[in-house]
């Protein structure tokens, strides 16, 4: 039942953002309350030991949704939906396949979900972003499932202790979110300190501080 509703969910913002494109282009530019976009892209892949043995190929297609709300001027909700379709010989060949690419360790787990499950294509679908944000003079709070983006490298985050993902990984720009609290205040231009707390699908917590500052033209945290 409940992954009826998020197909349904899905489809119901997918016309939305049609909708609202469509009416958005005969109003008077202003700032926006409602923003909703989104893409589609298809990847292909192949693997293979040697030129003329048996290649695997792998088929997928991805879709995103992102929205976001203002309802007053302080508060900004937000989501974010990746729709991904899977098919090829990964799916026929790689045993508990469906599992692994649905698998979610977040304390909101629910959010992700299979719609389609066969022999030979995969359907998931995923909320990596439903947050509520909340903004008074230099404080911001943020709710729900997030991106605590602390690491700024290209490659590998070490300190990164709340979003860690794997950079093979090429086809997820956004990345994955956080399940937790996020707190913000900035002392002054080129500073501020945060306090994160996430929690997972096993109800461990993960908590931290962090002051981030420049000094002598250095960024330093």
């Amino acid at each position: 039942m409940m992954i009826r509703k998020t197909a349904l969910w899905v489809a119901c913002m997918t016309l939305a953002c049609l909708l609202w494109g469509h009416s958005a282009g005969a109003q008077p530019q202003r700032e926006p309350r409602l923003s909703l976009n989104g893409y589609v892209k298809y990847m292909s892949s192949v693997m293979f030991d040697e030129f003329d043995t048996f290649w695997t190929l792998d088929n997928l297609l991805h879709n995103r949704l992102n929205i976001e709300w203002h309802p007053g001027e302080s508060l900004t909700f937000t989501a974010g939906i990746r729709n991904r379709m899977m098919y090829g010989d990964y799916v026929k060949l790689i045993p508990g396949y469906a599992g692994l690419v649905s698998r979610d360790d977040g304390l909101l787990h629910f959010l992700t979900g299979n719609l389609v499950d066969s022999r030979s294509m995969i359907l998931t679908t995923t909320f990596d972003r439903l947050n509520f944000e909340y903004s008074l003079g230099k404080f911001d709070i943020t709710i729900g499932r997030q991106r605590i983006n602390w690491g700024q490298s290209f490659v590998w985050n070490p300190n990164d202790i709340f979003n860690s993902y794997s950079f093979f990984d090429f086809d997820y720009e956004e990345r994955p979110g956080s399940d937790g609290v996020r707190v913000r205040f900035y002392p002054g231009y080129t500073s501020s300190l945060e306090a994160a707390v996430k929690a997972g699908r096993d109800k461990n917590l993960t908590a931290a501080l962090l002051y981030r500052f420049n000094a002598g033209g250095y960024d330093l945290q």
